[in-house]
């Protein structure tokens, strides 16, 4: 408009306004890394530009993984700020009230108020927000430091803040960096299986003692639940929870075939029916889901007699009583050696399996047959301890047996063999996932995307 001012500012040196803009757009695209912006900005620019509908499989997965590490940011964030809440609102009140035990929690219910108000939280959900976040701040600061890096999701860490429940101030360090030598490449439940283990080792008052106190609260609860159904829920000692869970899932499994319409999962609940009520299921077996009679079936839904096993590796040392260490209980995780010793009183066999001293894994066994042996078998069950595809905790029990490199061509070797589920055999077979073995039973996969993942076996540390 003529007569009107040119008021956008110019950059020091330059006179012409398109040569100025044309400048500020430049310092724009350089000023975050002119003042070492925090890495996670280039990011959150970078996937506020992205349209998901324009990328390719490799692009959106990397795109799906930088905003998981975008989102645990935000969570890092979120811990310091709600513990930086409570204690702000400790600092700005008047010193007597500060002191006093009153002062506190009057300032604690400020700060879980205002936390819950900003969040649109329930109080008692902030609550428990502002609690994880002072002790992940408080205790944990490698734990805090990989969830900002986005090396953690927020799941995972609440897993790590669970599991050190009872573990003394001193010994959090330890325990801290244990957990975090593979928590960027696990899982939950993989996590989650060895904080477990490493709880116990480190827990100050004795295994077997715990257990017992733990075992006087075994309880049965019914939970109802929508559309007619419920839950059954029973809290049971760690080894007869396993020996009902394999028994019900090896009748199950018995039960599948051609003519059988129901999952694995339906069959599980059908046959835990029977056994409990000790009659044919309510769920007829004899009738499919659609409502009609499958032809050649009594429905009666008698249940596969099946034996329960379970499996235990106990360390020498501690079989001999020379050592407390625990042993562990394939499909669970560690139990208290007392407990093994007694459950293997009543096993008629053993199968001896030597472990690496040093990276506490099953040591190697040799085969050349394409047929691997039920002895062989075994020890690849127990050397994996579930299906290897990563992230996969389908027990190595109920899995197949893979030749890395397909038979002839690759021999049937402890170095060439790992326990894949159906779903993951037939995934390596039939897709783009490839997989090589890289010693010590450690695979390394990769994705058709291109991704690279490692999976390792079972380890008892």
């Amino acid at each position: 408009m003529e007569g009107e001012q040119n008021t956008r500012p110019q950059l020091p040196g330059t006179s012409d306004p398109v040569a100025s803009a044309t400048a500020a757009l430049m310092m724009d695209e350089l000023f975050p890394r002119l003042i070492n912006a925090h890495p996670m900005a280039y990011l959150a620019r970078e996937l506020t530009t992205i349209i998901p509908d324009d990328l390719d499989t490799a692009a959106a997965v990397t795109a799906l993984a930088d905003a998981g590490r975008l989102e645990a940011f935000a969570a890092a964030l979120k811990a310091r700020l709600a513990a930086r809440i409570q204690q702000t609102v400790l600092d700005e009140m008047p010193e007597p009230a500060r002191s006093s035990s009153a002062g506190q929690s009057l300032a604690l219910s400020t700060a879980v108020t205002e936390i819950g108000c900003a969040l649109h939280l329930a109080e008692r959900t902030a609550g428990f927000l502002l609690n994880e976040s002072c002790t992940l701040v408080e205790n944990f600061p490698g734990t805090l430091s990989a969830l900002g890096e986005g090396n953690l999701d927020y799941q995972r860490v609440r897993t790590i803040l669970h599991q050190a429940d009872g573990i003394p101030t001193r010994s959090l360090p330890r325990f801290e960096a244990a957990v975090l030598e593979r928590a960027a490449e696990q899982n939950n439940p993989q996590l989650a299986s060895r904080a477990r283990r490493l709880r116990e080792a480190l827990h100050p008052e004795a295994f077997v003692i715990r257990k017992t106190k733990a075992a006087a609260d075994r309880s049965l609860e019914f939970r109802p639940a929508q559309d007619g159904m419920a839950y059954l829920e029973a809290y049971l000692p760690a080894e007869t929870a396993l020996a009902a869970y394999n028994t019900i899932t090896e009748a199950a499994n018995k039960a599948q075939g051609p003519e059988e319409p129901r999952t694995l999962v339906q069959l599980r609940a059908d046959l835990a029916t029977e056994y409990l009520l000790g009659t044919g299921c309510h769920h007829d077996p004899g009738i499919t889901d659609s409502g009609t009679s499958r032809q050649g079936h009594n429905g009666r839904g008698k249940a596969p007699k099946v034996k329960a096993q379970i499996m235990v590796m106990i360390p020498m040392l501690s079989l001999l009583g020379l050592s407390d260490e625990a042993a562990e209980l394939e499909g669970y995780g560690p139990i208290p050696i007392e407990t093994a010793r007694d459950l293997a009183k009543d096993q008629p066999a053993w199968y001896r399996m030597l472990t690496d001293p040093v990276t506490n894994i099953i040591a190697k066994q040799d085969r050349n047959l394409y047929k691997i042996p039920q002895r062989t078998r075994r020890w690849l069950q127990t050397r994996d301890g579930t299906c290897r595809f990563p992230g996969c905790t389908r027990q190595a029990r109920f899995t197949e047996i893979d030749h890395t490199i397909p038979w002839p061509q690759g021999p049937s070797e402890i170095e060439n063999l790992a326990c894949l589920c159906k779903r993951h055999h037939k995934l390596k077979h039939k897709t783009g996932w490839k997989v090589t073995q890289i010693g010590n039973g450690v695979l390394i996969w990769q994705s058709p995307s291109g991704r690279t993942y490692t999976s390792h076996p079972k380890d008892t540390r």
